[in-house]
């Protein structure tokens, strides 16, 4: 640096000079080793050093930390060379861009959880003791009236419900912690593929896995004693976590009371085709994805499968409720109860077609955010683009790195661009520069004037 200007070197002033190496050479001058922290107002210039060769992610938190500290004015952007995978990093970094996408997976689901509600509560309120007798027939229909509270009243029902955020899923105590129900962070991610096989695997066995959705379902079940949902309750406590042990129990409980039935239609129509809907319908609850960035391929293969087998056991007990046979052996309203409910489940027998979209929808997001965070796309939508080795106000600094091997965030800074904006400076100005420091990346130093 002694010879960069021949005016300072001469009058034995060149230590003055802003720069990296200055500031490590004279760390004892706070002008030199920390000039950020001085008047940036006769610059128009950043120089950028000191951040090529290290992890790209580190080098942005610190640019990104000085700029914020300092307030300077001009933004950031990483761009890879062979970008292709849509990683735990970008997940993090961009759960804003799927954010209502999560709002209609929550809302469908939501719809989806109340029919299985309704038509569990239905169905598991079949007596096993008095055939075709449902024991909410009766207050089916009933109109609950609205409950009046006092002021008094109002305020200690509120304090008791302990009312919180809603997270999508129902209402969560302000006390407990809750998590962006939009694309989960980058250490959750990073395990996203082992926790669908390992989901896939317990599913595909039948074993149930705890959820908030299915402990709604499971809850809407009916538990009167000598009822389907009585010993279906049983079934589920003593199967340890397996549907299929679940329903094989339940089968085994209820075969002594239907034995002695005469009807072999009303076994079916009450008993039989109701409990393979109740299990059925409450795993497939347990499969709709609690947020976008569960939702795969494998997901889905469950959801279709699943689904299928709902769906014929809902048309076989539809059939059933049409015909003839039941006269007189099932009470009207309870046919009338029963064959509403059915109808409203085989709605949900489309329902996959919903989840295929959404998925396509986040692929076609996913694409579209790697191509954005390509160099090659970005360079040829941005032909301002210039090799400065910084940036001015209202610029973009531009970072590349090449996307190797490593997977997440371990990419080394190849090289950096700066992106003008349309009030860019013109040539032959005095410029500040930035070098990286003890302090940093960022720091001003003297420039020669450019042609």
């Amino acid at each position: 640096m002694r010879n960069w200007d021949f005016d300072r070197q001469k009058f034995d002033r060149y230590k003055s000079i802003l720069g990296y190496r200055q500031a490590l050479a004279y760390p004892a001058n706070p002008y030199v080793a920390v000039p950020l922290r001085f008047s940036i107002d006769p610059y128009n210039f950043f120089r950028i050093e000191g951040h090529q060769g290290k992890l790209y992610d580190d080098a942005f938190k610190d640019l990104t930390d000085l700029k914020e500290n300092f307030s300077l004015p001009f933004d950031i952007k990483v761009l890879g060379i062979n970008v292709d995978e849509f990683d735990a990093l970008l997940a993090d970094q961009y759960k804003c861009d799927f954010k209502d996408l999560n709002v209609l997976l929550q809302a469908w689901s939501s719809e989806q959880e109340c029919i299985a509600n309704e038509v569990n509560n239905v169905l598991s309120s079949f007596s096993v003791k008095d055939p075709g007798v449902n024991i909410i027939e009766e207050t089916f229909y009933d109109i609950v009236p609205p409950r009046q509270f006092t002021k008094d009243q109002f305020s200690i029902s509120l304090n008791e419900m302990n009312l919180g955020v809603d997270s999508g899923r129902g209402i969560v105590s302000a006390k407990s912690s809750t998590s962006d129900a939009g694309i989960t962070s980058a250490s959750s991610l990073k395990s996203a593929t082992t926790k669908d096989t390992s989901r896939a695997a317990s599913l595909t066995s039948g074993q149930i896995i705890n959820s908030p959705s299915k402990a709604s379902v499971v809850g809407s079940i009916n538990k009167e004693p000598d009822t389907l949902g009585f010993y279906l309750n049983e079934g589920l406590i003593s199967a340890n976590g397996n549907y299929s042990t679940a329903l094989q129990f339940t089968q085994n409980r209820i075969k002594q009371f239907t034995d002695t039935w005469e009807s072999i239609a009303v076994v079916e129509s009450t008993v039989d085709l109701p409990l393979l809907i109740l299990v059925s319908t409450t795993n497939l609850i347990e499969l709709i994805p609690s947020s976008i960035s569960e939702l795969s391929d494998s997901t889905l293969d469950l959801y279709n499968v699943e689904i299928a087998k709902l769906c014929s056991y809902t048309k076989q007990l539809q059939s059933k409720y049409r015909s003839t046979e039941l006269d007189s052996k099932i009470a009207d309203k309870t046919r009338s109860m029963v064959s509403l409910l059915v109808n409203q489940l085989t709605s949900i027998c489309c329902s996959s077609k919903k989840l295929q979209s959404l998925l396509e929808e986040v692929e076609k997001r996913k694409e579209d955010i790697i191509k954005r965070l390509n160099f090659s796309d970005f360079a040829l939508k941005n032909p301002g683009l210039e090799h400065r080795g910084g940036a001015g106000p209202g610029h973009t600094f531009v970072m590349v790195y090449l996307n190797e091997t490593i997977r997440v965030s371990r990419t080394p800074i190849k090289t950096n661009f700066a992106l003008n904006a349309p009030s860019s400076n013109s040539a032959n100005t005095k410029t500040k520069e930035a070098s990286s420091t003890s302090d940093g990346f960022i720091n001003p130093a003297e420039s020669q004037k450019r042609s």
